[in-house]
């Protein structure tokens, strides 16, 4: 049979904390209290009244968050901080009365839930609010271990339109991204459509920065699932396109056009969102051989994620010197032939109205293709 009893060699606890607004009481042992907070060390080594007293008041704090906070520092082994609500409310304590030890602890707990985030971002089944404030908390407070974690992961929610949901959250996650140009450059996109990409970085950077940016996004990705759940019902998989005549005497123009007059197969584009999601595309090394090596795929892109303007693409293959290299490396050039603004919302590729994008002399385009419905699910 054991008894326990209290160590007459030991002292009693010699620390008051008065913890929240009923100013419940707590005894500890100052010597300890110090070594958890940077804040009480220095209020028990200074001239303060605490330091004569032994007594430090916390009125910020409820008694309940205050057990959670001291009773993960004592037990470290087993911590009752089970889940990210308890972190979103301890984290930013630990960091006002400069409880270090704690705020390691949550920066390790941090970069565990990132690493079993990043695990499912597929499935969406991360997009809490608490893993958002836990993003911006670990960025702010530039917690080692989980900040680069933090910015992946706020790089992931922002660069899917689906996860616009709340201004709020886009504000707190918007800092984290400010040097991930490929994440700023698909937000703006999603706003200003494709032709937002001949604007540069400062210029999209100033776009995200506006006051209105974050309003801006939220209203637009509820339109923006309007139309995907259109497409979801009504679709091409195949486009047919015909030329109303050649061009005579030129057949170099002859040979473009013939070159042309394939069929194109929608691909899919899933950083883009509304009628930018699919594009249809001419692949030439599905065909073989054709009359000029410098021609690459052909592409009809909606402008917009909401079809108002389509443009009727062809990349062209350039040769770059590289001084650095006794090879040349290729590069494309992206030629618009034909436009598309009808004054009106296109999911497809609309199949006439198209005008000639310079003075090439092109003949009139018109597409062929038949449109498949779906009551209910996907294609």
């Amino acid at each position: 049979m054991s008894s326990s009893r209290r160590l007459q060699s030991f002292p009693p606890p010699d620390l008051e904390v008065v913890v929240g607004p009923t100013e419940r009481i707590y005894r500890y042992h100052s010597f300890l209290m110090a070594s958890y907070s940077n804040y009480v060390d220095t209020m028990l080594a200074s001239n303060m009244k605490e330091s004569e007293t032994k007594h430090i008041s916390f009125p910020d704090i409820e008694p309940e968050l205050w057990e959670k906070m001291i009773g993960w520092l004592e037990h470290a082994a087993h911590p009752p901080l089970s889940n990210p609500e308890d972190i979103v409310q301890v984290l930013p304590l630990y960091d006002k009365y400069q409880f270090m030890d704690g705020i390691a602890r949550c920066d390790g707990l941090l970069s565990d839930y990132f690493d079993n985030i990043k695990k499912s971002m597929h499935g969406y089944s991360a997009m809490k609010d608490e893993f958002i404030k836990l993003a911006a908390m670990s960025y702010n407070l530039n917690l080692s271990q989980s900040k680069d974690k933090a910015k992946e992961y706020a790089s992931h929610v922002l660069k899917r339109t689906l996860c616009w949901t709340k201004v709020e959250d886009i504000k707190l996650l918007l800092p984290l991204v400010e040097n991930d140009d490929k994440v700023l450059v698909s937000m703006v996109t999603a706003l200003k459509g494709r032709h937002c990409r001949t604007m540069t970085m400062d210029e999209i950077r100033i776009a995200c920065k506006e006051e209105s940016f974050p309003q801006q996004c939220v209203a637009r990705v509820k339109v923006i699932e309007e139309i995907k759940d259109m497409m979801r019902h009504v679709h091409t998989e195949k486009i047919d396109i015909d030329f109303k005549r050649l061009v005579e005497g030129d057949q170099q123009q002859r040979d473009l056009l013939s070159y042309l007059k394939q069929q194109y197969t929608r691909c899919s584009s899933v950083e883009d969102p509304g009628a930018m999601e699919y594009y249809y595309e001419l692949d030439p090394q599905g065909y073989g051989t054709h009359p000029n090596d410098n021609w690459g795929k052909a592409r009809f892109e909606s402008m917009d994620p909401f079809g108002n303007t389509w443009e009727f693409v062809m990349f062209i293959c350039q040769e770059v010197d590289d001084e650095s290299s006794s090879e040349q490396e290729e590069a494309y050039e992206r030629k618009v032939l034909y436009r598309w603004n009808g004054g009106y919302s296109s999911l497809v590729p609309p199949k006439t109205g198209w005008e000639q994008a310079d003075d090439q002399q092109l003949p009139e385009l018109k597409l062929t293709y038949h449109l498949e419905t779906k009551t209910d699910g996907y294609f």
